[in-house]
This record gives structure tokens, C-alpha cells and sequence, in this order.
């Protein structure tokens, strides 16, 4: 991989396929560093090299890509944080409990 450009998506200040690659000694070719998925996407889709992000069946049927799993596996936990119940709007408190109920399938 350290022979092929990599375009990086930066989605904050922790990025954690930098971090994987740090932890294999392992230093990208870095090409770029965009801050947007659509924009990493169309990169890829032409050519100007590969990027680690996450991908689905359905938004890598849109577009000339090919997707594959890591090794290791690469993943993140992603936090539902909220103020106060009362202050929510009656869809946020569905989106709550639509994530509280499916976590382990999300």
C-alpha cells in the first residue's frame, strides 16, 4: 500500500486509519487530504488513488469503486449523547430509541 497514492479523509482531529497504519509502522503515500466523503469517493473513482473510509453495497454501487475489508478490521464507536428529554424534539426521541433498540445491528 506505502507504493500507491492515498487520499485521506479527514473527519476530525483523530482519523482512525491513520492511527492503524502508525500502529503497522506503515507510511502512506499521501496524495490528499480531503474533508469530504463525496469528494474522497469521486477521487477514488478516478483513479488518483485509494482511501480507507466506511462503505456499503449500496454507495459503492453508484460509483466505479470496489470496496474491501480491512485486516485488521478498522472500526469506531459512535456515542448518542442528549441534554435532557424534555428538551427534545418528538424525532430526535425517535432517533434515540431507534438507535438504543438496534445498536447491535448498527
Amino acid at each position: 500500500m506505502t507504493n500507491y497514492d492515498y487520499i485521506l479523509l479527514e473527519e476530525g482531529l483523530f482519523s482512525e486509519s491513520v492511527s492503524e497504519f502508525q500502529k503497522i509502522r506503515i507510511e502512506p503515500k499521501m496524495k490528499l487530504r480531503l474533508h469530504d466523503s463525496f469528494s474522497t469517493i469521486l477521487m477514488v473513482e478516478q483513479g488518483l488513488g485509494y482511501s480507507i473510509m466506511p462503505m456499503d453495497e449500496e454507495t459503492e454501487a453508484l460509483y466505479q469503486i470496489k470496496s474491501f475489508d480491512t485486516i485488521p478490521a478498522i472500526s469506531r464507536s459512535i456515542n448518542l449523547l442528549q441534554k435532557n428529554d424534555g428538551l427534545l424534539t418528538n424525532g430526535a426521541k425517535n432517533f434515540a430509541k431507534f438507535v438504543q433498540t438496534h445498536r447491535d445491528a448498527l
